[in-house]
């Protein structure tokens, strides 16, 4: 009798680090603006500015943040997500741009 091995698989993370769970959800860029009370256009400042979560490919040529990271901003605000995840999410970027 041969015994199964269950495939272990790495959870997904957010941005924050934090598991993603069957709560969480997709956000559309419209629908973040509302959340957060910013234009779209602001909220693409801020993510190229490390200063808002970045946006996740859903499928070919959507993208949606995850409803944890907008509620994780909304108690740090832009400075506060940029000095505990902003600055760390740019420096990878800049790193991956290097080696590519």
């Amino acid at each position: 009798m041969s015994a199964l091995i269950t495939p272990i698989h790495s959870p997904i993370l957010n941005a924050c680090g934090q598991e993603i769970t069957d709560t969480d959800r997709h956000v559309k860029v419209k629908e973040a603006a509302t959340i957060v009370s910013v234009s779209a256009r602001t909220i693409e400042n801020m993510v190229a500015a490390g200063q808002f979560p970045p946006k996740h490919n859903t499928s070919p040529g959507r993208v949606a943040f995850w409803l944890s990271e907008l509620n994780e901003w909304q108690k740090l605000g832009c400075n506060g997500w940029y000095q505990r995840y902003g600055q760390q999410h740019l420096q990878a970027l800049n790193s991956q741009k290097r080696t590519a």
